[in-house]
């Protein structure tokens, strides 16, 4: 069984190198750029887990958070 993991990176160039190293060890890997992708991505298949950046430009990671929640 392959786990899936949703990152949440804002940053493209480290978005690509800790998707690289998770799907190294044997992850599927789904990148969202921002809070909105992220919540349209949950929305399709929950994810087995989630990276999230805590330093999200605009939408803040904490906001993002609170809507996975509810």
């Amino acid at each position: 069984m392959t786990y899936s993991i949703l990152l949440v990176e804002d940053d493209a160039w480290l978005a690509e190198n800790e998707a690289a190293v998770l799907q190294k060890a044997g992850y599927d890997v789904v990148v969202a750029p921002h809070a909105p992708a992220a919540i349209a991505l949950v929305d399709e298949k929950l994810p087995d887990a989630i990276v999230l950046d805590v330093l999200l430009a605009g939408s803040t990671a904490f906001a993002l958070l609170n809507e996975l929640q509810s």
